[in-house]
């Protein structure tokens, strides 16, 4: 059997255990082990001091991936199968996924890893740090948006980013976990090795770019991550690349059996060949790397990223797809600018933007959504402006304290509340469902006294269907506007 077939049945059998274990933890209460997850490691290891089952799952592939790279993230990640899931139906559908080769924006996890992970833990640290063991802390399910949300996320994440980073595009451009991995896999020996001579024509051309004008080598146009393997193994004789996830699909391609996973070098470099009865290794003339994207284009894409991802994250959506939603929106940006720039090879999902010189209909219909896309990118910058300027103004902005009546503010901290009040509720009209932002605007409300906290605990309580910290916050007010029977008719927490 194939290691490539071998691998996606590992998978297969990986994830029906994990949906067997979520189905023993939730339905039979076998809760001696929770959620399998890295949120785990970051959230309550490193910021609560908390080993999880999902933490010490984390340390075990981290610790692993100093000797066998990132092997995990080909056969045992969920994003990783979906995405190669995606690309195999479209492959089965006569279209193949582009390859994205980048100079730089292959380095945007680091950026999501500080942003998403690194950032938070700093306010947990200030904190405290007290080390506990609990592997059934944290239930699967809880590290999760909800049943929609996350469809939404893996439809995204996992096969929609295919249609413009390529394939791996989320493991390349976005993953926070593999940001990680790329510095353990510097230090890992198990690598794709160079253990023969190619040899024949079917290796021959710079393997660079998919035009039709250049031969690109089975090795090359059968990595899932566009790592130029044929180049990086003619210069080096092995695999430098940190992308690489050891998936064993540029060995099976090899037509010359040329390449193999080793931990070592069976020979120098694996290059010699026998001239006058001596062996020695042939200079290889390195080739340099041929990118997909014009340097204008990458500063573009970066910029128009990072800048997306900062308006939307938590508020279209959780981090991860935040930044899907981004780099789509960079990439969107970066072919209707091209193609206003006259540049005729420019196109999405392999349809040109110009045609005979003109915009295409595709042309004109990009235009039109990227020019559609600034509407919620405006409205969610007015709400995180507002918020801003309302906690600026905010003498004490509590969103999960204990609540209490505002009695011992000072004049100039009710004038200053004052001032932000219509802040909140501005920012709350943008977006009434945004948790934390509704529960800044219900303790305004309860601080300055005025009886609008009660329709708002009541709208939270509804939307959380008289479950958990709602319920008993919509207690605790109608107590403090002294609505004591109110209370008392309460049902109890999910008693609906």
């Amino acid at each position: 059997m194939k290691i490539s077939r071998l691998r996606v049945s590992f998978q297969i059998l990986l994830h029906l255990l994990l949906v067997g274990h979520v189905v023993a933890y939730y339905f039979l209460e076998w809760r001696a082990v929770g959620a399998l997850d890295f949120q785990s490691f970051f959230h309550h290891f490193l910021g609560d001091g908390l080993l999880t089952a999902g933490a010490l799952l984390t340390l075990v592939v981290y610790g692993s991936a100093l000797f066998i790279g990132r092997l995990f993230c080909s056969w045992g990640c969920h994003f990783g199968a979906t995405q190669d899931l995606a690309a195999w139906v479209l492959r089965k559908l006569h279209w193949r996924a582009p390859l994205i080769r980048t100079r730089f924006l292959h380095w945007f996890p680091l950026f999501f890893l500080a942003v998403i992970f690194l950032r938070p833990l700093l306010d947990h640290w200030r904190a405290g740090w007290s080390p506990a063991v609990d592997l059934a802390a944290v239930g699967p399910w809880d590290t999760l948006p909800g049943w929609v949300l996350s469809i939404v996320t893996f439809a995204a994440c996992g096969a929609g980013i295919l249609l413009f980073l390529g394939t791996r595009g989320f493991c390349r451009f976005v993953c926070p976990y593999g940001a990680l991995f790329r510095f353990t896999d510097r230090l890992a020996p198990l690598r794709v090795r160079k253990v023969a001579s190619c040899g024949g024509g079917s290796c021959t051309g710079s393997g660079g770019t998919s035009s039709s004008a250049i031969h690109v080598p089975p090795c090359t146009a059968a990595c899932p991550t566009a790592i130029d393997v044929h180049r990086e193994t003619s210069a080096s004789g092995v695999v430098t690349s940190v992308d690489c996830v050891r998936c064993h699909l540029c060995i099976e391609a090899c037509p010359q059996d040329a390449l193999a996973l080793r931990v070592r070098p069976t020979t120098p470099l694996g290059l010699e060949v026998k001239r006058g009865g001596e062996s020695v290794v042939p200079e290889v003339k390195p080739q340099l790397p041929v990118y997909t994207l014009p340097i204008w284009g990458e500063l573009l894409v970066a910029s128009v990223t990072v800048m997306t991802y900062c308006l939307v994250d938590l508020i279209y959506g959780g981090h991860f797809l935040a930044a899907t939603l981004a780099l789509g929106e960079a990439f969107l940006a970066y072919v209707v600018v091209a193609a206003l720039r006259r540049n005729p090879v420019v196109g999405v999902l392999g349809l040109k933007l110009r045609s005979g010189g003109r915009l295409s209909f595709v042309g004109v219909t990009a235009i039109g959504i990227l020019a559609l896309s600034f509407i919620p990118l405006f409205e969610a910058g007015a709400f995180k402006w507002c918020i801003h300027q309302a906690i600026a103004l905010d003498p004490a902005p509590v969103d999960k304290q204990e609540l209490d009546l505002g009695n011992a503010m000072t004049h100039a901290q009710r004038d200053s509340l004052q001032q932000a009040l219509p802040l909140y509720e501005r920012a709350t009209r943008l977006f009434p469902n945004h948790a934390h932002t509704s529960q800044l605007l219900l303790s305004a409300y309860v601080r300055l006294g005025d009886r609008r906290a009660l329709a708002l605990a009541e709208r939270l309580d509804a939307a959380a269907g008289g479950r958990g910290p709602a319920r008993e916050t919509l207690r605790q007010i109608y107590l403090l506007f002294g609505e004591v029977e109110r209370a008392s008719q309460l049902p109890p927490i999910g008693g609906r």
